[in-house]
């Protein structure tokens, strides 16, 4: 292992999250690169590539996963969110438009994000002032 630095985990990481590809293409193992070779000076030893592989899956485990759902006491809080609400009586059959609805609490309707989503859309059944937007109620 003369000239080599020892394995990393930061670099394999960095290798793994940027070029996944690029792994397989510098784990080209030889019996031993002391004999020579013409890719002795970039191949690795079996314990050197048994080290990258190990490093590799922690990395990989370091990484985890997105979760964008809420957890824990995140959801017993939802209720206290802002969340559309109709703040007139519109009828069947009409567009609704933007005075229509507000972002109030509690959040029993929509998350705010889909108001332009429900502006312009017609509704389903009559709803009255202070009714939950939901798309339950959409045509």
């Amino acid at each position: 292992m003369q000239g080599r630095p020892p394995a990393s985990g930061t670099g394999i990481a960095v290798i793994q999250r940027l070029r996944p590809a690029l792994v397989p293409e510098i784990a080209d193992a030889v019996a031993a690169t002391r004999e020579g070779g013409v890719d002795a000076s970039f191949s690795l030893e079996p314990h050197e590539l048994a080290t990258l592989v190990q490093e590799t899956r922690v990395a990989k485990a370091a990484l985890g996963s997105v979760a964008y759902a809420p957890e824990g006491l995140e959801t017993s809080f939802r209720r206290y969110r802002r969340s559309l609400f109709f703040v007139r009586d519109v009828r069947a059959g009409k567009s609704v438009s933007r005075e229509d609805v507000r972002a109030l609490r509690p959040g029993d309707g929509l998350p705010p994000k889909f108001l332009s989503s429900a502006v312009g859309r017609s509704l389903r059944t009559d709803v009255s002032r202070g009714t939950p937007v939901t798309w339950e109620v959409f045509a």
